[in-house]
C-alpha cells in the first residue's frame, strides 16, 4: 500500500465513522452496572452520548468502557496519523521531508515512521 493509499483509507475511515454516529454527541460516556441514574434510581448499565441520551442499556462492563474510551481515541489517533504522514512526505531528492540524520544527511523515503504506519496500518 502505498502512503497515497493510505491517505485516501484513513480519510475514508474517518469519514464512515463520522456518518455512523452522525445523530451521536461524542465522547460516550459509560455508567457501570449498578450506579444511579440521573434521577437518582437504580440503574443498569448505561451508555449514553455526550448529551447524556442513552444509546444502549445492559452492556458488560468491558464491553461499556471500550466504547467509551474507543469514542474519544478513534478520531485524535486517525488525525495524529494524517499529520504524521503530511510531515513525512518524499522531498525531491527521494528522501523524507522530515527526516535527517544524524550526520545531517537525507533518510530514504518511506522513513522509517512511515514504514511502521504502513505495517501496522495494512
Amino acid at each position: 500500500m502505498s502512503t497515497d493509499d493510505l491517505r485516501v483509507r484513513l480519510e475514508a475511515d474517518k469519514n464512515t465513522i463520522q456518518a455512523a454516529t452522525e445523530h451521536y454527541d461524542f465522547p460516550l460516556t459509560f455508567q457501570p452496572w449498578g450506579g444511579q441514574n440521573q434521577n437518582g434510581d437504580y440503574a443498569e448499565s448505561i451508555l449514553m452520548d455526550h448529551r447524556g441520551e442513552t444509546l444502549a442499556y445492559g452492556l458488560p462492563d468491558g464491553m461499556g468502557i471500550f466504547a467509551e474510551q474507543a469514542s474519544i481515541r478513534w478520531e485524535k489517533a486517525t488525525t495524529a496519523l494524517l499529520k504524521l504522514l503530511e510531515l513525512h512526505k518524499r522531498d525531491e531528492y527521494d528522501d523524507c521531508s522530515a527526516c535527517m540524520s544524524a550526520y545531517g544527511d537525507g533518510i530514504p523515503y518511506p522513513c522509517p515512521t512511515v514504514e511502521s504506519i504502513l505495517e501496522v496500518y495494512t
